[in-house]
Parts: C-alpha cells; structure tokens; sequence
C-alpha cells in the first residue's frame, strides 16, 4: 500500500526540524530562500533601518567624558508582519532583528563587535586551577533544533499517543512479538520518528525493540500480566534500543557550524544506545586512587613546544604510538587504554638491539580486562574499570606481569581489532597461554618495576595539562578520561570540542599536542573518526593518568617475542 501523501504541515515540520529537506536518495539539501518578498514589506524594513540609523547617530562618540551615560546594549529589532493584500495573496513575514553590542574600550573608539566589558566594581579572573582552554576549546555553533531521536522516546509511549490498543499487552507470549511491531509501527506514525529515519535506520530499530521485548516475555512470563509491565517495558526498550546515529542527525550536527563534523558510517546502524553506552568503561573513582590536583610548583615548567607528536618524535616506535585496536561491545576501553600507553612506551624505553617492535609488539588489553579489573585484581572488565589498574598488577606480587597479545588474545577470539556485534563479557582470568603458544604464562610475562608509581591529575587543570605535556614530551603518550556523548559516536574530523563538564565516562590515548587541543586515538577501530584517531580541544580532557616510570634495562620484557609456528 503506497504511503499517505504528507500535509503541508507535516512537510514543513520535517524541513524545519532537519534544516533543510530531504531528496529522494535521503540527502538533505539546503533550503533554498523565497526570492520574492513584498514590495511593502523590503519598503516597511527600509524605513525601520533608516531609524534605527538615525539611533545610532545620536549615540556617544568615543572622545565623550567616562560620565556621560552611554548605551552599552542597544537592541534595534526591525519587523514587517505579514499583511493581506486585497488580492488575498498572503505577503512573506520579514523579521529583522539586528542586535548591536556597544562597548567603551579604554583608551580607543567605541567598537560594535567587541565583548561587553565586565560591570564596574566587579573583578573577573581567571583561577590558578581553572581549566585550560585555548583557541581550540570551544565552538560557537549556531542554534540547532534538536531532532526527536535525540529525546526521551520512552516518553512517547503513552496511552493518549499510541492508543489503548497498542498501550496494553499481548494476551500471550507467543504474541509478544507480532504485538510489539505493532506498538513499535504507532510509536513511529504518531511522533514523527519516521521522518528522521531512512529504511535501514528504521529496520534495525524495529528489529531491536522487537527482539527485546520478545525476549523479555520468553524469560519473564509475568511480564506481560504484571500492571503496567508491558507499558514500562516498552518505555525503557524504545529509549535503550534507539539508534545512537542517524543521517538525519549527522546532518543536523554538520549545519551547526561546529568545528568537527559528523557521519553517519554504515555499521552504526546497528549501534544502539545500549550498546553504544556498552563501550564506555569508566566507572566512578574508587576510594583508594591515588589521585591529584596539580598546582603550581612555584618554579618555571621545562621546555614545551607548541605542537608536538610522538609519532614525529620517536619514528621507530610509530607504529606502537598510532595503531588503532576495537574494543568491541564491552566496556574495556580502560584496558585498552593503558596496554596502548605500554605499547608505545616499551618500544621507546627499548634499545636498538633488543627492540620491542612488530605486528605482534602489543601488550595485551584482554589479559588486563579479566585480571586487573578489580583494583588490579580479576575481575569483569567489560564493567568498567581504570587505567591505573593495570600498573598496579603488573608491579603487584605473585601476577606475571604484563603478557603479550600473542599469548592471550582479545577474549580468545584474535586481536582487539575484531569488530564485535554483541555486548561481551570478559571471561575468567586465564592461567596460561593459547594451546599453541610456545612459552607459559610465567615465560610471557614481564614486570616493569616502578610502573605503578603513576599520577593521576584530577581534574584537568592548567597545571595538569602542563605535568601530561612534559610527560608525552620526554617519555610518550599517556591516558586520559573524557566524557563521551552520543553524539561523539558520529565524531568524523575536525577538533571534538562538546565540551559538556561532566565526569569521565570513556578513557583513551593522546601522543601530542596542538595549539588548543590534543593528538588522541580511540579504542573504536580504524572505522570510526579520523582512521581511528581524534582531535580533543583541551576542554574535553577530564583527567590524566601518566604511568610510572620505567627503563628497559631494569624491566623483564621477553625479547625477542615468542615465534608462533603455524
């Protein structure tokens, strides 16, 4: 059946919610503006200007006396309303609201464009452990309409949205499904969610909620009888199923004039809010961190260039500093973060001879996520944990260390850079190696005494930006937490700077500097932002966690590594 032709309305809300209008193929193209205005109207705005001009004139000059009262903020809002003509053509509505701000600046002429001056008797400045900010810490980006998906959708399903009908629950289990695509199909008619989402986007929606709801009532037979349990149910599964990332969204972002941009790739069609809230391992603090407030020392900081790269600065170890790993579904991006740091310190802290290098250079993040998870301790590390807890067990006693990719692969399944579609679970912490790895635990692992001797500024203050600089600039790339939105998800190029104040939630790498920002590499794959690296503005940067020092010469790395036959 060919769908219902849209009302007037329902286009125009679609034009004005995505900001632009959508083609056949779903791209949106810009709305082109109406070329024909009213005679009336252009000659009705003409006049108001004149007035407004006739404002400014009487205006003070910048030679006028400080005592003279001047206007700091003048707000000149020119109209046209919208008219009726005889003809009964309606005229375009013409709104202009031009908005000057008007400042005394001290020993010069008055200037329209600079920044309001703070009010006399007050003092502005900036603290000691304020964040650091720079050029790069903060976009102005014009106002943007949120879309619908970005909204509460559990709050959509209410009896007076979607019917009683759909609202109650399936006589049956065996109904539960055919019964959620139909409360699932009026969720989506009734609010407009149809219109943000292409076939893809909707398919893979309909069919996680669906399958969530079915397999609710399979596990849970009182589901369905329970007051109000199919309704709740229903709620939570439409908000946690949503798709993180749309092409609707993706183009709403990239209109704002932010300074990243936003795409919208083939495999987050089947990103859930769910899964994508799966990847973020930070969990609170614990008690027992050994964490700092930098401030000042006093004395002047070392040498720091204005940009520097790691990658650039240590050649030989470029590899270790920039290979990119995938976490998969699992919140390990803790353990991913400091085996990263390992990597390329190791290979830094190595001499020529003895050169931890290669395909198989790579310390192992799964290892860490089954045993380190809990205070350095085993534990699950697709629950979250910290990057400090790997340091900690690889000095701990009674641990073999630090082990090799080689000897305990990501979950068992190969390397980190698997893509996983489904949320995992770290399994047990394992007591040896693969069957057909030629040493034993004990023979893999390696110990880097004084690794655990790390710093953890907290918050990111300009000092702790400066001790993380000095670090990178003698010693490599060290971990660093930030707070990830959905919206980074969609995060494509540029310098990410939706800086928002909240805790960390996701911990990764930065191996350099740019004037107001950092040099970072996500845990996500080569798929996602710039080939799976990132540019942070400093405002994004919650903390730093700098490890130990360590030298290759009093470490125990097995070199060289173990030659896997086969």
């Amino acid at each position: 059946m060919a769908s219902p032709a849209r009302s007037s309305y329902e286009q125009q809300d679609e034009e004005l919610l995505l900001g632009g209008h959508l083609t056949a193929d779903g791209v949106q193209a810009e709305q082109q503006p109406s070329r024909r205005v009213s005679s009336r109207v252009v000659l009705t705005a003409v006049g108001l200007i004149a007035a407004g001009a006739s404002v400014a004139l009487l205006r003070p000059s910048a030679s006028s006396p400080a005592d003279v009262p001047a206007l700091a903020l003048e707000q000149i809002q020119l109209k046209a309303e919208v008219t009726k003509v005889e003809s009964g053509a309606t005229e375009a509505k013409v709104q202009i609201d031009a908005t000057e701000e008007v400042t005394k600046v001290e020993g010069g002429p008055t200037d329209v464009n600079a920044e309001p001056l703070a009010p006399k008797n007050k003092t502005t400045a900036v603290k000691d452990d304020a964040p650091a900010t720079g050029s790069g810490s903060r976009s102005h980006p014009k106002k943007r309409k949120q879309l619908r998906i970005e909204g509460d959708l559990g709050a959509l399903l209410t009896e007076h949205n979607i019917g009683k009908g759909a609202s109650q629950a399936p006589p049956s289990t065996l109904e539960c499904g055919l019964h959620a695509k139909s409360l699932f199909d009026s969720v989506m008619m009734h609010s407009g969610l149809d219109k943000e989402l292409d076939a893809s986007e909707k398919g893979a929606f309909g069919d996680r909620f669906i399958g969530e709801m079915d397999r609710a009532c399979q596990v849970d037979p009182l589901f369905i009888t329970r007051e109000d349990g199919w309704l709740e149910g229903a709620k939570d599964a439409m908000e946690q199923q949503k798709p993180v990332m749309t092409k609707a969204l993706a183009h709403n972002l990239n209109r704002a004039g932010l300074k990243w941009q936003a795409k919208m790739q083939d495999w987050m069609v089947h990103e859930s809010k769910a899964s994508f809230e799966a990847r973020l391992g930070r969990t609170a603090l614990p008690h027992d961190a050994n964490a700092t407030e930098a401030k000042s020392s006093g004395r002047q900081g070392g040498y720091l260039p204005q940009e520097f790269n790691s990658a650039e600065n240590w050649p030989q170890c470029q590899r270790e500093i920039l290979q990119v790993h995938n976490q998969g579904i699992c919140g390990s991006c803790w353990a991913f973060s400091c085996s990263q740091v390992l990597n390329a310190r190791i290979c830094i802290e190595s001499d020529e001879g003895h050169k931890f290098d290669g395909e198989d250079a790579q310390v192992a993040p799964g290892y860490f996520a089954s045993c380190a998870a809990n205070r350095a301790h085993p534990g699950d590390g697709c629950s979250g944990g910290w990057e400090y807890f790997c340091y900690q067990y690889i000095d701990r006693p009674g641990t073999p260390g630090a082990v090799s990719e080689t000897c305990s692969p990501y979950f068992g399944t190969g390397s980190g850079v698997n893509h996983f579609k489904v949320r995992s679970q770290a399994p047990a912490c394992p007591t040896m190696c693969r069957d057909d790895y030629p040493r034993s635990l004990a023979q893999d692992g390696f110990k880097l005494p004084g690794v655990s001797g790390y710093q953890l500024l907290m918050p990111a203050n300009r000092h702790a930006h400066e001790l993380a600089k000095q670090a990178i600039y003698h010693s490599g790339p060290v971990n660093h937490g930030i707070y990830a939105s959905a919206h980074f998800m969609g995060y494509a190029g540029g310098v990410y700077d939706h800086c928002t104040g909240m805790p960390a939630n996701h911990a990764v790498v930065t191996y350099g500097w740019f004037e107001g920002g950092y040099l970072s590499k996500n845990s996500w794959g080569e798929d996602w932002g710039e080939d799976g690296l990132m540019r942070l503005a400093d405002c994004i940067m919650t903390d730093f966690t700098i490890p130990g020092h360590f030298d290759g010469w009093n470490s125990h790395i097995p070199y060289p590594l173990a030659e896997v036959l086969g």
